[in-house]
């Protein structure tokens, strides 16, 4: 969030400083008012919209400050307090969908279906009138969503674990447990889908959860911790049934899944290695693909009809690091470095936020909207020499709505397309229509109880 260009000078340790003058007069007013100054209020509130979260300051901080974990925890101050600060609308959907996880696909769909009639209800509106507004729901065009889920399409409900080979009757110990979360499993289910295309094609077998399960991590990051420690609570015995389940049938599991770097930091919270008595392994489904599984992938690449064609990627890096085992302010040049050696065909690593972080692009435009348009530029200069049949490559769900935001409202490169990096793999390997494919053939993969 720092960006002096256009006045954001909030720094970490801007902050640090700002938190504990706040912190003193927010005392004060409690002792001589008897309730912290609405105005104090208010300025705390804006100051922690100013943050994703992500911990890139905690790494570089000399100190270790953990200033994520301030920030959740004075946004779970204000959610308390009787401000409520400043989303009573965004706080009492997350409120709901939490005591309700079930109807979370149904909101999903809700939510395609809604930005699907805005693109259309968007060209009655004259761009001099839409600019005047922040909602990038009304200054602009959206990104198309998926108005299918990915258990729905699986039908996970009767069965929930794949394997590329005939089960044995020892331990089979060539298992992963994968989370598509929402990001892969309700917005963009091809994402998902890729995952398990290329698990497969690896020789990996794969156990999902057998209904939609929302990590919880915008109630997080939002600062509902009661409620996100409520679904923590659901979820955890829900993941440890489907573990449980699958020891009963021999199959071993280690390794945990995620193709979305906040579900990886919220599935990290559950605690599941106490619960289970064993040692889990959580990563990104293309660190483990790259770490463990890289012979089997480059096997696969090289047997393609067609070559890769030569002209350079470009990748962007989510805030919330993909690769784990790095330094997050390293994390996205490992990555992107991981692929170049993959593919052998340079990869360009795009530094900045894309402007989404969640819900931050609605519940607060004015912030978002300067971080975007910075991304906006800084993608200018990336794709000067880029074909526009090249895709962007993201490793997140969130950054895919986000990029997608931006090109979908950029003259210059409207149609280019924006795909997760499983998602471009997935097609390398099977073709355009892999996805139909995989669909068509996933009952071959299907383990019956």
């Amino acid at each position: 969030m720092y960006y002096p260009e256009h006045g954001f000078l909030y720094h970490p340790r801007n902050k640090i400083i700002s938190l504990g003058a706040l912190i003193e007069a927010m005392y004060y007013t409690q002792l001589t008012q008897g309730q912290p100054d609405k105005d104090l209020l208010e300025y705390l509130q804006d100051m922690l919209e100013r943050c994703t979260a992500c911990g890139k300051c905690t790494e570089v901080c000399p100190v270790k400050i953990n200033i994520p974990e301030q920030v959740i925890n004075m946004r779970s101050f204000l959610e308390e307090s009787a401000s409520g600060g400043h989303h009573p609308i965004k706080s009492n959907i997350l409120h709901f969908l939490s005591e309700h996880p079930t109807l979370i696909p149904k909101a999903a769909k809700m939510a395609s279906i809604g930005q699907s009639l805005q693109n259309k209800a968007i060209n009655f509106v004259p761009e001099s009138v839409r600019n005047k507004f922040d909602h990038p729901f009304i200054r602009g065009y959206g990104p198309e969503l998926k108005k299918r889920h990915l258990h729905e399409i699986l039908s996970l409900e009767k069965t929930n674990i794949f394997s590329p080979i005939q089960l044995s009757t020892q331990t089979n110990s060539n298992f992963v447990f994968y989370f598509p979360g929402c990001g892969a499993g309700l917005f963009y289910y091809s994402i998902g889908l890729a995952a398990l295309n290329l698990l497969l094609k690896t020789g990996t077998g794969i156990t999902l959860p057998d209904h939609h399960m929302c990590c919880g991590y915008p109630l997080l990051v939002s600062g509902c911790l009661q409620d996100y420690e409520k679904l923590k609570k659901t979820n955890t015995k829900q993941i440890n049934k489907v573990l449980n389940q699958a020891q009963s049938q021999g199959i071993k599991i280690d390794t945990i899944l995620t193709s979305c770097g906040t579900c990886r930091e919220a599935l990290a919270t559950y605690q599941l290695e106490a619960k289970l008595n064993q040692r889990l392994e959580h990563m990104d489904v293309l660190q483990f693909l790259l770490q463990h599984r890289k012979n089997e992938l480059s096997a696969a690449l090289s047997l393609l009809d067609q070559p890769i064609q030569r002209a350079p990627l470009v990748y962007h890096a989510a805030c919330h690091s993909e690769w784990t085992g790095q330094s997050p302010e390293k994390s996205g040049q490992v990555y992107a470095q991981n692929l170049q050696d993959l593919l052998g065909i340079p990869v360009r690593l795009s530094p900045g936020c894309c402007g989404e972080s969640g819900l931050g692009a609605m519940t607060s435009p004015k912030i978002y909207n300067v971080i975007r348009q910075r991304k906006q530029e800084q993608l200018k200069q990336d794709l000067k020499d880029i074909s526009d049949d090249t895709p962007i490559v993201v490793g997140c769900p969130s950054c895919k709505i986000g990029i997608s935001r931006i090109i979908v409202n950029e003259k210059e490169h409207q149609d280019k397309p924006v795909v997760h990096t499983l998602e471009y793999l997935a097609q390398l390997l099977a073709g355009s229509n892999w996805q139909e494919t995989l669909i068509k053939n996933i009952s071959q993969y299907a383990v019956r109880a």
